[in-house]
Order: structure tokens, then sequence, then C-alpha cells
């Protein structure tokens, strides 16, 4: 195997890899919100973005779900998304449960969460893919904590801290009721919500901190001046280098530029324009996955007319480390040889059976991975595919197309040789 980039990682993987496309076409925001009818506990409520469409309902979680139907305290409530595995986390400020977004089903056993003060109750969640972490904060009036849990199976606390707010100087009964976190740079925001002498309406202001030392904020800055009610959750993206915050009805993004995490610059509120609320927002990345050309075979391969090309390990958004590529009901006992490019599908050059189409840009990856199996087309193989997060990678390529394809080589009583070619797959780096 020969590696032209940093960014592929190789590995021999005789094993079926789960063939996947993209879940939505464009990024959403999602987070857990009140029931809509009495039969429910609670739903998942999705809003597409840009073009501020009014939500929709996605998952509708029934009594039987551990979660209660509204959150334990006024200020408790979030919503975390894990990419790798398409899942939502979700509290009702006592109980972390993990959903699939794809079929809303639990994939985590819900667990009690971890409150240092049990008078702090769970407001917010945040994940980092790369880690892989799950980030939990829980508040009261003039406390918040955050707990770190390690999430490479279900969660386990690794790390916690709290911090206290001094009860004089001006602000009254502030709660920390937003978490979100940005992959690139390592870093958590945190929103607070407050009211001032002067007011009984809500202000607002935002943390930001280092992910290792979530209690020791760099800096603070005005969070989103479009609304004076309770912030209940706050989103990042990782492309647009932007803040989403939501008082459960109205969201406003905050736009940073690269070194300064304490000045935003606000844009245009959006309304959910449904009536539940959410407790806890998320970003949901859009990515739309192509697929080009059709398998083929010719001697000395089998024929392996159902050979199939494919990506596995979640979203491909920065950080995630379970990425790669697979190919499956490949002929037997064949040599799989992996490209990849930084670039789009072409519309392709004679070749073998059919045509190559990964044809433009830098080689970020080539290499090949023994197929294995038995029968005629039993052969299945994986490649893992870290994706970057680094802040001088992820900056060039968000947005990006990177495509890729295999070709096979069959060693058979008549020759040995290249002889089949798979569907191509491109991609758009995202979040």
């Amino acid at each position: 195997m020969k590696y032209l980039l940093p960014l592929g990682l190789a590995a021999t993987i005789a094993s079926s890899a789960l063939s996947q496309g993209s879940l939505f076409p464009t990024k959403r925001l999602i987070g857990w919100a009140d029931p809509v009818s009495t039969n429910l506990v609670s739903v998942l409520d999705l809003q597409e973005i840009p073009g501020c469409k009014p939500a929709k309902t996605y998952c509708k979680y029934r009594n039987n779900n551990p979660l209660k139907s509204s959150p334990w305290r006024y200020y408790a409530g979030g919503t975390a998304y894990d990419a790798r595995n398409r899942s939502v986390w979700v509290s009702d400020g006592l109980i972390l449960a993990e959903n699939m977004v794809r079929g809303c089903k639990p994939r985590c056993r819900p667990i009690k969460a971890l409150r240092l003060d049990k008078k702090a109750y769970v407001s917010g969640l945040a994940i980092s893919q790369r880690k892989p972490r799950l980030f939990q904060l829980a508040t009261y009036e003039y406390y918040f904590e955050v707990v770190t849990y390690d999430l490479q199976k279900c969660p386990r606390p690794i790390s916690k801290c709290q911090y206290k707010f001094p009860t004089f100087g001006g602000l009254i009964r502030p709660v920390a009721t937003g978490l979100a976190y940005d992959e690139v740079h390592d870093m958590l925001f945190i929103s607070i919500s407050y009211r001032t002498a002067s007011s009984s309406a809500w202000s607002h202001m935002g943390f930001a901190a280092k992910a290792s030392s979530p209690c020791k904020p760099i800096c603070k800055f005005r969070l989103m001046p479009a609304s004076r009610k309770l912030v209940t959750g706050l989103a990042w993206d990782n492309c647009e280098r932007a803040l989403y915050a939501t008082d459960g009805q109205i969201t406003q993004p905050h736009f940073f530029s690269k070194k300064d995490f304490c000045r935003p610059k606000y844009g245009r509120p959006c309304k959910k324009q449904t009536s539940p609320v959410w407790h806890g927002l998320c970003l949901v990345p859009g990515s739309r996955t192509l697929r080009k050309g059709k398998p083929c075979t010719k001697a000395p391969c089998n024929s392996c007319p159902s050979m199939y090309a494919s990506t596995y390990g979640g979203d491909p958004v920065f950080g995630n480390n379970n990425f790669g590529f697979s190919l499956t009901q490949a002929p037997s006992n064949s040599l799989g040889i992996l490209l990849v490019r930084f670039g789009p599908l072409t519309s392709g050059i004679p070749f073998l059976c059919d045509r190559l189409y990964a044809t433009t840009g830098p080689v970020l990856y080539i290499g090949s991975v023994p197929m294995g199996g038995a029968g005629s087309c039993g052969g299945n193989g994986s490649v893992p595919f870290p994706l970057p997060s680094s802040p001088s990678i992820a900056h060039a390529i968000c947005g990006k197309p990177i495509s890729s394809q295999w070709v096979v080589f069959c060693k058979s009583p008549i020759g040995a040789g290249l002889g089949g070619l798979s569907n191509a797959v491109q991609f758009t780096l995202s979040n």
C-alpha cells in the first residue's frame, strides 16, 4: 500500500461494511421538543437551513420512553448529534438517552446523568466526533457544571468541573442553558441567560472555553440579541463557523472569524414556525452522496453484477475516525484496489469493462485490500479513512468533493490481471 497524504489511513479489513447514503442532502437543526399530543412523551423536531423552512416532527417518542414529557426544570433539556452512529442524544434533565435518527429506535440503554450537585439539572449536550466525547452541561441558578463522558462505547464519565457565579455584580439568577462544541478548534460554547435589576426579561451572554477546561472561559460575548426569552440550546457549524442559539422558537446564527471567538457578527433570526419548543439544539450535517457508473467484471474475474462500493462509519464530517470506504459482493479471493481523489467525479474515461470516473484532483490514497470470501462473489473489503479536524486542513476542504472508485485484481486458472471495476462514489466533507 502507498500513502500519498496523511489524510488516508490504510488497513486490511476483510469484513463486510455497512453501505449507506446521506441522511439529508442539506443541513438541519434538530432538537428535543415538547409533545404535540397526549399520547406522546416528546418529539424530535428538525428545521432545514438555510431557507428557514417550517420545522417538521421527525421522531415521536411514546409513553414507554424513559424521558419525561417535558424538562424537569424550566432551564433543563439537551440535544446532541453523533455523526459516527447517526444518532441523537437527548436529556430531560435527569436521563441521558440515545436514539437513531433514521428509525428513531434506541441505541444505547438510557442512563441516569451524573450530576455533581443534585440541585443541578442537565441543560445542554454536545459531542466531539474525534475523541469521541459527550459533554454534559448541568445548571441551577448561579451555578453550572460540565461532565465529560468517553463515548467509545456507552457513556463513561472521565472528567468534570464546576463554576459558581458571584451573587453580586448585576447578574440576577443566571443559568447556563446551552452547550455547543467546535470540532476544529476543540472549543466549547456555553450560553448564560440572566436577568438584570432594570428588566425582568432575559439577557444572554456566551462563554467560550477550551474543551479541556470548560469551566474556565477564555472570553465572554453578547448572545442572541434577537430574543429576550430564555435560551434553550446551542449548535455549532464547523464549515460556516456559526453558533446557532435558540429560545425554543426563534434561532439566531452568530458568525465568528477564524481567530476570534469573542466578537461574533449576528445573523438574521429564523422562526421555528411550529408549536413544540426546543429544549436543546444540534446540527445534523447535510451531505450529498453521488454514485456513478455500474459495477462490471470480466475475465479473469468471476461475474459479480451485484458488486457495490459505498462508504461506512457515519457522516463525512470533521473528526469522524470511523469513516471509511467499502466494497461488497466482489469476486471472492480477489484484491480490491481503492483510489481516492480530492475532486469531483468526471464524465469518465474508458477503462476495463466500463469507465473510470475518479480521474481528477490530487490523489489522497491508493492501496489494496484482500477481499477474501467464499463462493463466486463473497468478497468484502473496507479501508478506514479517518477524516481530519485540524484547522489548516478543515477550512480548506470544507464543502469540497472527494471521489473514489475500486479496481479489482483477480487470479484464476485462466490467468491473472485486472478484471473488475466498481461504481464510483463522491461525497462532500461537511460540518
